[in-house]
């Protein structure tokens, strides 16, 4: 068991007293103990004059002089015909106008900490609402705050920042990192948000408590992407510490996303030009029992438009306080230093001649940049803690079946508890499976069904799979490469009883391929890895490998019912789905005859890409209600989206730009993967795209119409031909009136 402590117990034990609410509050006011943040660990902030100092060191930036400078020569260039005094005058009003606007750009990010009055105020706020919100508390490591208070004061000796980099699940990790910094003495870091959070009122007191507000999209803007990256040089330099979101965006999904490398870059870019001479970089976790959002990601995830946050949207979630939400825990994985990484890293590549990191080509910085986000992913998912909700859920969604008893449960969460444990996976510490699942069952309220009536024993379902699948997503990356060997193994013993290692090979390797944006995979080889996985899966007596041919053991395949190998294809089987989805709707990319009739050799039909997203969606919850999807959240248009990235890069799928009216993503099928048509303008059962989805169908589930490879059946063929036809006419219609304009 993991040794922790409640962060906020302390507000927890006063929360239903109205007197000791007021004596808190009083406390907050005064500044008493650590609430007044006066003796904390790194760079000195909240004093009177902080902000113009900032503003100053970024606006003096060498690095904004020179991109000044640039940007009027280049407009200078356009301007050809001014010569002489005239041209001189021109060049001094571009620089001063460009000059003003980096200014304002400037004053726009920065963050005001100069009031530790702001800070006792929102920190009284937030700690308030994440006391009653999540009723068990916010819950660190003993250890991991004792090494994080030392990592502290030994960067504030040598002057460097410590630069925390947390999972995103949910908009109250940003609360939960400041508590912890707040309640333990840390200097508060400048924190990346998105400009769509600086709403009326609450952005300004964000702002002042260390929000760093930057576009959601820098649309090519070369003047403010180098004020941004003056401005991140700035914080380092000064030691500040500095917070972003690896993953960009929140998780809809409950797992880790692929790494977003933005504000990434500017963090490298300060050590490779040498401006920062190093930080320490802190892979954060962030667990929860319940993630207040879920009920909109769902939302989201089934077509549903994300709204703008307002001020109003935020004091609406207020209702999440009355509510038992369970426990957040924070994990902090050991620091390391950033160019410690860099120079070990490039060190590692003897084909590289290069040793000094000032000194790299681009293509060894975009390594290094990946190589980086990945390693921060996989500290991030090594440093999880597997909750009680994401435990029961997991159970319920990876048995066959509709149901399962109290008794059987209470097996399947202790057997589930040993695997984590066997893959180095940590739970949040409990003291039997009896309170993991009461304590599971708890918060995750009405997605988890009962029904005692008439029956002999209490029996519990997944009443809703959908916001279950994304409390079981928190753990699918300690047995990620247990499921895909299983998938591997799957495409073979569903119809034989062994498939050999080359044959598993080419399963494991094309599956891994088409999940390379889904999932973090060990570093270390996809070859070692698979035999790795074999090895430990031969030791629990699961598989059994004679001369390089796989199959179960009779214990798994006869004693227990293939309850393992169940289980892993359980938790990928989705995900299956899904990709096979997206496979499948790009059969109503094929050009109708009427179409081939008249299109050039040289002309490709390109489809309004969002639209198409749209119109596959339907296609899917379609196919999912007469049975031909198993999964619900298989139709997910993240899932979607990223399976449609993941064909654009393997070449598939092309894309471009339409700037007619508005910009637009344009797609269309590579001509090497059009089906052909037949006289019925029905899609012939031949071609790369048929042998692709072939091959996806293998990893499937069995069941209505799916013992046959391909199983496409021709409901499903169907429904993607009205969905041709329905883009057919739309852009008839689209031509039409543009022609008519």
């Amino acid at each position: 068991m993991v040794s922790t402590i409640n962060a906020i117990a302390e507000l927890q034990q006063n929360a239903h007293s109205p007197v000791a609410f007021f004596n808190d509050m009083s406390k907050f006011v005064s500044g008493a103990g650590w609430r007044g943040f006066n003796d904390y660990i790194g760079a000195r902030i909240y004093y009177n004059g902080l902000t113009e100092e900032i503003k100053d060191q970024v606006s003096n930036s060498p690095l904004i002089a020179a991109k000044v400078a640039a940007l009027a020569e280049n407009q200078l260039q356009r301007e050809y015909w001014l010569r002489g005094s005239a041209r001189e005058a021109r060049k001094r009003q571009l620089i001063l106008w460009l000059q003003d606007l980096a200014d304002q750009q400037i004053d726009m990010m920065v963050c005001r900490m100069e009031s530790t009055t702001t800070l006792r105020t929102l920190g009284f706020t937030m700690l308030e609402f994440i006391a009653r919100a999540y009723h068990q508390g916010v819950h660190v490591d003993k250890l991991q705050i004792a090494r994080l208070l030392e990592t502290a004061k030994l960067a504030s000796q040598k002057g460097i920042s410590l630069v925390f980099l947390p999972s995103h699940k949910s908009h109250v990790d940003y609360i939960a990192l400041y508590i912890i910094c707040y309640r333990f003495g840390i200097s508060m870091p400048v924190t990346v948000a998105g400009d769509n959070l600086n709403f009326a009122v609450a952005g300004k007191l964000l702002n002042n408590i260390g929000a760093m507000w930057i576009r959601r999209s820098f649309n090519n803007d070369e003047l403010y992407a180098t004020s941004v990256q003056a401005y991140i040089d700035t914080i380092l330099t000064r030691g500040m510490n500095f917070d972003c979101f690896i993953e960009g965006g929140r998780s809809r999904t409950g797992k880790v996303l692929p790494p977003k490398y933005g504000i990434l870059t500017f963090v490298l870019d300060s050590i490779f030009s040498g401006r920062v001479n190093d930080c320490y970089v802190i892979p954060v976790s962030c667990q929860y029992d319940k993630v207040i959002e879920t009920e909109s990601y769902i939302s989201e995830l089934l077509g549903k438009e994300k709204k703008k946050e307002t001020l109003l949207d935020t004091l609406k979630n207020f209702d999440v306080m009355s509510l038992k939400l369970g426990r957040v825990d924070v994990r902090f994985h050991e620091a390391w230093s950033l160019r410690d990484y860099l120079t070990t890293k490039l060190h590692s590549r003897p084909e590289h001649s290069v040793s000094e990191l000032s000194a790299l080509d681009t293509t060894t910085r975009n390594w290094l940049i990946r190589s980086t986000g990945y390693k921060v992913l996989g500290d991030i998912n090594a440093a999880s803690m597997v909750m009680p909700s994401s435990i029961v859920a997991t159970v319920l969604l990876t048995m066959r079946g509709r149901g399962i008893g109290y008794r059987e449960l209470i097996r399947q969460v202790t057997l589930l508890v040993q695997r984590i444990n066997n893959s180095a996976g940590k739970v949040a510490d409990h003291t039997s499976p009896q309170q993991l699942l009461s304590s599971g069952v708890e918060v995750l309220g009405s997605m988890v069904g009962t029904e005692r009536k008439g029956l002999l024993e209490t029996t519990f379902y997944a009443a809703d799979p959908f916001q279950l699948s994304f409390y079981r997503n928190m753990v699918i990356h300690l047995f990620i490469s247990e499921a895909i060997v299983c998938i591997g193994i799957y495409t073979s013993v569903k119809r034989i009883s062994s498939i050999t290692y080359d044959e598993l090979m080419q399963e494991v390797i094309f599956f891994s391929k088409l999940f390379s944006s889904e999932f973090i995979y060990p570093n270390n080889g996809i070859e070692s890895n698979v035999k790795g996985t074999l090895m430990n899966m031969q030791a629990q007596n699961i598989l059994k490998v004679n001369d390089n041919v796989i199959q179960l053991s009779e214990e798994e395949e006869i004693a227990l019912r293939r309850e393992n190998f169940d289980f892993y294809c359980f938790l990928i089987w989705p995900f299956v789905d899904g990709i096979w989805l997206a496979a499948v709707s790009l059969f109503a990319l094929t050009p109708t005859i009427q179409e081939e009739a008249t299109r050039k050799p040289s002309e490709t039909l390109w489809i309004d890409r969002e639209e198409f997203e749209k119109v596959s969606q339907s296609f899917g919850k379609t196919i999912y209600q007469q049975g031909e999807i198993q999964s619900y959240e298989s139709v997910n248009k993240e899932l979607l989206k990223s399976s449609y990235e993941k064909f654009i890069s393997e070449g598939i799928l092309l894309t471009r730009t339409s700037y007619v009216r508005i910009p637009r993503k344009l797609i269309a099928l590579s001509p090497d993967w059009l089906p052909a048509r037949n006289q019925h303008n029905a899609v012939k059962c031949e071609g790369k795209l048929w042998d692709f989805v072939g091959q996806i169908s293998k990893g499937r589930r069995e069941g209505k119409s799916r013992r046959e490879i391909p199983d496409i059946t021709s409901q499903v063929l169907g429904l993607s031909g009205e969905m041709a036809l329905g883009f057919a006419r739309e852009l008839r219609e689209v031509r039409t009136k543009r022609t008519k304009l």
